[in-house]
């Protein structure tokens, strides 16, 4: 891959999530179908707010690709541990600026995007 790149092709952007790895591909031209990246699916109001955490960011990330979770599973799939009153906060956060919703209460509540 880098040496392609030293052939002219534009180097790659590198992503690691808790998920997985993102590599992004730059060229002059379209190769394929189009694919929404998380920005684009959530508008561009709601890209991913500079004033978020990173972690802040990976919860938006599970909630987009799980669909909807208990605090406890986002909580397993994140990158690093959390305090459950940390989690709250980033919850109450998010759920503040118009990203994220919930329905329930206490450890049955269920946390999705929520794109008011």
């Amino acid at each position: 891959m880098t040496e392609r790149c030293r052939e002219g092709i534009p180097e790659p952007y590198f992503e690691e999530y808790s998920s997985g790895l993102s590599v992004t591909f730059t060229f002059e031209n379209p190769i394929g179908p189009r694919v929404n990246t998380m920005q684009e699916s959530l508008g561009d109001k709601r890209a991913l707010d500079l004033n978020f955490s990173k972690r802040q960011r990976e919860i938006i990330q599970v909630l987009e690709k799980f669909d909807e979770l208990k605090a406890s599973e986002i909580r397993e799939k994140l990158s690093e541990s959390v305090p459950e009153r940390t989690l709250r906060d980033d919850f109450s956060e998010l759920k503040k600026a118009n990203f994220i919703g919930s329905r329930g209460r206490g450890k049955n509540a269920v946390w999705f995007i929520d794109l008011k």
